[in-house]
């Protein structure tokens, strides 16, 4: 009897049609969505596996990084499959999306890792969607995991090369230092923003050159901020003083020596700074044509007085003028055989000290002697006058007078002195300024010039008849 059931029982068995569908084993859900699952049949897909993977990066104990891993395949009725994979991660408000698209005839396994950009927790979500209609195909939860990132946020620094006292045109250089490995992460960087420069800056600009900067107080700020909203700022407060102008001392070798001797002008720096940079304009009278140069020969300067001004103008264009007087004598005897006697003889003529004292003191006694002598000769002529009356009255005549004084020879006034007194005259010049045994010379156009012992000059004016400080 027992067998005779089991036996109907078979028979009914094979007996009922059974599809192909129904054929296919029915495996776990490796979603845990039953909903998703059939959604991604419907479109050929089926999640064979899927897990999290944590990171620790920079080993500081704590989760930077989690990596969502799918191993998906195609089911039997299709020949190929596509879907797009997104992982979306949320933290304090903000979120990133983090897409792969795929394409597979079999057995594939991908992964999207999601990166820490804040402390605290990160959700994450796993969803697909179909590439031809967009369709949202699966909708998972991937956690929540408490991490902070490894990667540097948001941060700005400026870096000063300088003296700690600047000048206009020292060396300075600012580096501006900026990271931003999140916002380049998640292609969300922000602008930066510098106030505070002189001149136009770009977010390029890397490093800025502040020797060229003019003088002021600068103080510099910058911000930025990325799409995830981490900001940053950083300041610097720097002052740049005028450089002063150049300090300098006119050095003379050979001031007051004869034509021909060594003789040089040179600028002689005064200050710590650099005067590589100098330029130096002359201006002489007479001119000499001298170039851009901070040494001047003068060893061939024709005798007299040479005024000299220099201009000294530094880097930045601040200047310094100075200037002196230079004395070159007249050579007692031609030290030149290109000068040419014509040219010699324009030469001022060289007084020499104690020599021109002693001249200036025969002068006096000349101009003394010659006083007397127009004294004794009016006298004299009042004598002579007084016996032509006397000849008049005693009947000399006139006529006879006349002829003695016509046939008579004509007498110079030292002629005139020598036969009155039977002595020469003394040359008696005219009056000379006196020079009180100072270096003097005359130049080419008669005018005397002495100079005192610290270095000025004056010149003698004959209508005032006194001397004038050479300015």
């Amino acid at each position: 009897m027992r067998r005779t059931l089991f036996m109907l029982c078979l028979i009914l068995l094979m007996a009922y049609p059974v599809s192909a569908e129904d054929n296919v084993p029915i495996a776990e859900s490796a979603t845990g969505d039953d909903y998703a699952d059939g959604n991604l049949a419907a479109h050929g897909i089926r999640v064979i596996a899927w897990r999290n993977d944590t990171f620790d990066v920079d080993e500081d104990g704590r989760h930077d990084a989690i990596r969502v891993v799918l191993a998906l395949n195609k089911t039997a009725e299709t020949e190929a499959a596509d879907i797009n994979i997104l992982v979306e991660a949320f933290h304090e408000g903000r979120s990133v999306q983090l897409w792969q698209n795929l394409s597979f005839t079999g057995a594939v396994e991908t992964s999207i890792q999601v990166d820490a950009w804040g402390e605290g927790i990160h959700l994450l979500k796993l969803q697909m969607f179909d590439p031809q209609s967009g369709t949202k195909l699966a909708d998972l939860n991937a956690g929540e995991w408490n991490m902070a990132p490894a990667l540097i946020g948001a941060t700005l620094a400026f870096d000063l090369s300088a003296p700690s006292w600047i000048e206009t045109g020292d060396e300075c250089t600012i580096q501006r230092q900026f990271t931003d490995q999140i916002g380049e992460r998640y292609d969300v960087m922000g602008k930066r923003d510098l106030r505070g420069a002189p001149f136009a800056v770009y977010d390029w600009d890397t490093e800025l050159d502040c020797s060229q900067w003019p003088a002021g107080t600068y103080s510099l700020s910058e911000t930025y901020q990325n799409g995830l909203g981490q900001y940053t700022e950083a300041w610097l407060n720097m002052t740049i003083n005028n450089r002063p102008a150049p300090v300098f001392d006119l050095q003379v070798l050979g001031d007051g020596e004869e034509f021909g001797t060594t003789c040089i002008v040179s600028v002689f720096p005064q200050t710590i700074d650099s005067h590589e940079d100098w330029s130096y304009t002359w201006d002489t009278i007479p001119d000499h044509g001298i170039d851009d140069v901070g040494e001047v020969d003068c060893g061939d300067w024709q005798p007299g007085v040479h005024l000299i001004r220099i201009e000294v103008v530094n880097q930045q264009g601040i200047s310094t003028t100075s200037g002196l007087n230079l004395v070159r004598l007249t050579p007692i005897e031609v030290v030149d055989s290109n000068i040419s006697e014509n040219q010699s003889m324009a030469w001022p003529v060289r007084s020499g000290g104690e020599s021109v004292g002693a001249s200036s003191d025969s002068g006096l006694y000349g101009a003394g002697s010659a006083a007397l002598f127009v004294f004794l000769v009016c006298i004299i002529i009042g004598m002579r006058s007084k016996e032509y009356e006397e000849e008049e009255v005693i009947g000399v005549p006139r006529a006879i007078e006349q002829s003695l004084y016509e046939n008579a020879p004509m007498l110079t006034p030292a002629q005139a002195f020598q036969q009155q007194w039977g002595q020469p005259d003394e040359a008696a010049p005219e009056s000379a300024p006196a020079i009180e045994e100072l270096p003097t010379t005359v130049d080419a156009d008669g005018i005397s010039w002495r100079r005192h012992s610290d270095g000025s000059m004056d010149w003698y004016d004959e209508g005032a008849a006194t001397w004038v400080a050479f300015e």
